[in-house]
């Protein structure tokens, strides 16, 4: 394991992604997004969250491999609660996980992400995206986590509930009212 040491100690997750080139956009995106305690937006945010002593795995996506538009969103100061919710789970929690996942050439598991979403690692790559090319790029040891950088992003997939609730749809009825289906087909799924 590669270790991000500066030469009295170990770094935390946040000062080694700090250090490295081209992360920019990913720590905007991490400082400017809030993290929820069940349905209630907090104080803290993910960047937070990576100064923290809780053990932790980062993939950090290579912000070249990320859309302007979905940066706009990610890096949006002054977030709405929705905003925030969603860069939240649709990216910022696709990249991290709880507890140590290295990469080894024997590595083949199964990682469930903040977001709740699973992914499959393998040795070179996570859901096929594979990792930087280079040294450095996995298995990088931080004083509360490890660090991997991948040369791609990993995509949230919404489950069919999430998808059907995830924006309104209204329709108009015959009789000038609005009909959600999304909204009341979401709710049929979750009951």
């Amino acid at each position: 394991i590669y270790s991000s040491y500066n030469g009295s100690e170990l770094l935390t997750v946040a000062e080694y992604i700090e250090s490295l080139e081209g992360t920019q956009d990913f720590i905007d995106a991490l400082s400017s997004t809030y993290m929820f305690n069940g349905d209630k937006l907090t104080l803290d945010t993910y960047w937070d969250l990576l100064k923290s002593d809780q053990f932790i795995t980062v993939w950090v996506p290579n912000k070249d491999k990320v859309d302007a538009d979905d940066w706009a969103k990610y890096k949006k100061e002054d977030k709405t609660t929705l905003e925030n919710k969603r860069a939240g789970q649709e990216f910022i929690q696709n990249h991290i996980a709880r507890f140590r996942h290295t990469v080894s050439k024997k590595t083949d598991e199964k990682i469930i992400m903040l977001s709740n979403k699973t992914f499959s690692s393998q040795p070179g790559s996570i859901d096929g995206i594979p990792y930087m090319a280079g040294a450095n790029t996995i298995n990088i040891r931080c004083k509360n986590g490890i660090v991997h950088i991948l040369d791609g992003r990993l995509r949230y997939r919404p489950t069919i509930y999430e998808y059907l609730t995830r924006n309104s749809h209204d329709i108009k009825t015959e009789n000038g009212n609005l009909f959600d289906y999304r909204g009341i087909i979401g709710d049929w799924f979750d009951k």
